[in-house]
């Protein structure tokens, strides 16, 4: 299980479009559950990660003949793949159990979900900390129950306001519970400040894992003419 953490707008959704592109490109079977974004936002997202492409000429329909084209084959190639799956599961069919039966029933090995806090518990709490506690302990349950059977799956978290208002967010900081941190095989933290805007880049960064070291990257963040991921390398502050 690995968790995703930024702040509001930072580009949890972005990540995530990039690591559903990435696995399907891997040979894994990838099903994304957008939560909030609308389906169609999240396709377009994808498409751009895939294809190259501006986002906003893919979300605003004016892609001219030979972006278009280059759009066209990319989707393609990506379907030619195998099977990906994009879904927005309605209100009721939220839960940790339901999300996973989902992902079995259609044989995803990988699970993508956009993002914790519009997840919901099958128990009903007054305190949100233990509904949050419910999430987590069931998602890393259930997606390593049975070995033979066991499913990768990323989370998109918020950052909290104290980790929003410190300048480098520590485990603690994600979503309204420890819980995250304490059963995360690793947790990382996406930043993107004013700098990192106007270079086009932003820094991924472990924050806690159970194997290996805290270690970051910069990484290649462009979204204005073009849609480019990548790593420029590792980071220090």
């Amino acid at each position: 299980l690995a968790v995703i953490g930024a702040r509001l707008k930072v580009g949890k959704s972005w990540t995530l479009a990039s690591a559903f592109h990435a696995a399907r490109c891997a040979g894994f079977t990838p099903i994304l559950y957008t939560l909030e974004l609308p389906t169609k936002n999240f396709r377009n997202r994808v498409d751009a990660t895939i294809s190259g492409l501006a986002h906003t000429k893919i979300e605003r329909h004016i892609l001219d003949r030979p972006e278009l084209d280059i759009f066209r084959s990319s989707r393609e190639r990506f379907a030619a793949m195998g099977p990906a799956y994009i879904e927005q599961p309605k209100r009721g069919d939220r839960t940790v159990p339901a999300l996973i039966a989902r992902a079995r029933e259609v044989g995803a090995d990988v699970i993508l979900i956009d993002q914790l806090s519009y997840m919901e518990a099958t128990g009903i709490y007054k305190d949100k900390h233990r509904e949050v506690e419910e999430i987590v302990f069931s998602l890393k349950s259930e997606i390593s129950e049975y070995e033979d059977r066991m499913m990768a799956c990323i989370l998109a978290a918020q950052i909290n306001r104290e980790g929003a208002k410190a300048g480098k967010p520590q485990s603690e900081h994600v979503a309204l519970s420890d819980a995250v941190g304490q059963v995360a095989d690793i947790l990382y933290s996406l930043r993107r400040d004013e700098e990192h805007v106007n270079n086009a880049s932003a820094v991924l960064e472990i924050m806690d894992t159970r194997r290996g070291s805290a270690k970051a990257w910069l990484l290649e963040w462009s979204l204005k003419n073009s849609t480019t991921f990548g790593v420029r390398g590792e980071w220090n502050d």
